[in-house]
């Protein structure tokens, strides 16, 4: 059985949203919006890592290990 997951497209700010605070001289904004897209990026890896994981989880050979003979 073969089950497929999609992740979700997550919605963060562009760059375009810090420059334009800095412009602006909203130092504080533009932290903000650095942080929201760092965030935004962590979790989308973390859900493709998950994912990645997840498939792999139960998929592999187990290897039994070796008898040494004397």
């Amino acid at each position: 059985m073969t089950e497929t997951t999609t992740v979700e497209s997550i919605e963060a700010p562009d760059a375009s949203s810090i420059i334009s605070a800095i412009s602006k001289g909203d130092n504080i904004g533009a932290g903000l919006s650095f942080e929201d897209i760092m965030a935004a990026k962590k979790q989308h890896a973390l859900e493709l890592r998950k994912q990645d994981f997840a498939s792999t989880l139960f998929n592999k050979s187990v290897e039994e290990p070796a008898v040494e003979e004397e």
